[in-house]
């Protein structure tokens, strides 16, 4: 069930700047590996919303995102327990603009490619006693695959390297 809870001012790491994995294999994160703080963050506008699940037994029960206004990315997302509102899990996406780095290929057509790429995420889990973990993909780009490129990934031999 998901509703909306509001409108509000957040700060966020919209369109980081830094390259992570595998582009520079040696960038520090910090002593817990989750650090953001170097990136660039810029004030936004977010749209708040709740869900709530209906099925039971999973970790949380809660679910709030902050989507961004204008680009509708994912911001931040907090899940909680419904009884006493207990903090499961914090998740913090980072994004990068495309129409910012020179070497961006264009679209099939040759025009520009202006999109946000979801290059990382952290996720902070409260609930396992604070560990957390890190998600990175900054050589990652938002084109669409040749039929050539996609006949290929979803071959047999493809899926199955390295097994």
């Amino acid at each position: 069930v998901w509703r909306v809870l509001g409108e509000r001012e957040v700060i966020a790491p919209i369109n980081i700047t830094r390259t992570g994995y595998p582009d520079d294999r040696g960038r520090n994160f910090g002593p817990s590996g989750l650090s953001v703080g170097n990136d660039r963050w810029d004030v936004r506008w977010a749209i708040v919303l709740q869900g709530a699940l209906k099925e039971r037994g999973r970790d949380f029960d809660m679910i709030h995102l902050w989507i961004d206004y204008q680009t509708q990315q994912p911001l931040f997302l907090v899940t909680k327990q419904r009884r006493g509102g207990r903090l499961v899990e914090v998740g913090i996406q980072l994004h990068r603009f495309s129409g910012d780095l020179s070497r961006y290929p264009a679209w099939p057509d040759g025009s520009k490619a202006n999109v946000f790429d979801p290059v990382a995420a952290v996720f902070y889990d409260a609930a396992d006693g604070g560990s957390g973990w890190r998600r990175e993909s900054y050589d990652m780009d938002s084109l669409p695959r040749s039929d050539t490129e996609l006949h290929k990934m979803s071959s047999p031999s493809h899926l199955e390297r390295g097994h």
